[in-house]
């Protein structure tokens, strides 16, 4: 009986061991099934992922390319203006009028004194020019007194002219500041700084909904005071334009830079290209 129970016993030891063994292989199974599973999706996944950002790259590709034909269409027929400006500005400057109406020049002997003349107003002038050497005519945005000559003025509204194809239009501005701000920018510039800068913008538009805006920027830099030497808040207008006799080296520059051009698909509609 004993040798029975024993030979019992380890027969269902055995038939036990084979369970165990048999459901950790399915275990295994499972999980080697559901890894594979999971790699498989991942490897999915990321195909979407490659799929998609190729797809957003032709379709941006495809909007750029849309878009440098639009470019070139509008290019084809807007046109480039010649603005351009002297190195310097007029001089001497001025000062508003008294009993109004247009400024007057102030005298190079002229001196100031701060405190006392810190809200003193002086008045930069620089002039400019609009070269038109196309076959068409474009309409400008500019303030309305800063054209030289009647001949020029239109009814195109506040700010509009029109320059002619194959024509010149001159104009000029006005930058006024106080005797305090001119003299803030002096010292800056006598301490390698560049001190605040006025900038002016001429405006072109074509004649066309889908067309292009064409900004040119003249930039003015520098002052027209210096310090008078050995008095303390003294100040004076410089007694020329150049600070050389070369006249390289101009009290107040001026820079016209290369115009600069936005497209639009609408401009009635405020919608542009890029």
């Amino acid at each position: 009986m004993g040798s029975l129970a024993e030979w019992i016993a380890a027969t269902a030891a055995v038939l036990a061991a084979i369970v165990v063994a048999y459901q950790s292989w399915q275990t295994k199974r499972s999980a080697d099934s559901a890894n594979s599973a999971s790699v498989a999706a991942n490897a999915a996944l990321e195909m979407a992922r490659s799929s998609l950002a190729l797809a957003r790259a032709e379709e941006g590709n495809t909007r750029t390319i849309i878009e440098e034909t639009i470019k070139a269409r509008i290019d084809n027929h807007a046109q480039w203006l010649n603005v351009d400006a002297p190195v310097s500005a007029s001089w001497p400057p001025y000062e508003p009028s008294i009993a109004g109406g247009e400024a007057n020049r102030i005298g190079l002997d002229r001196t100031y004194r701060l405190p006392r003349d810190r809200d003193s107003r002086i008045i930069v002038r620089q002039l400019f020019t609009v070269l038109n050497e196309h076959p068409r005519g474009i309409m400008l945005g500019m303030n309305a007194w800063d054209v030289i000559g009647e001949e020029v003025t239109t009814s195109l509204g506040p700010g509009r002219y029109w320059i002619a194809a194959n024509s010149r239009m001159d104009g000029s501005f006005d930058i006024e500041r106080t005797l305090s701000e001119w003299v803030a920018i002096a010292e800056a510039r006598a301490n390698g700084g560049a001190g605040d800068q006025y900038t002016y913008t001429v405006t072109a538009y074509d004649n066309r909904d889908a067309g292009a805006i064409d900004s040119y920027d003249i930039i003015v830099g520098g002052s027209p005071v210096v310090p008078i030497e050995n008095e303390v808040g003294g100040w004076r207008l410089h007694p020329a334009q150049f600070r050389d006799f070369a006249r390289k080296d101009p009290v107040l520059g001026a820079v016209a830079l290369p115009g600069t051009r936005r497209y639009y698909l609408s401009k009635r509609n405020d919608k542009p290209l890029d």
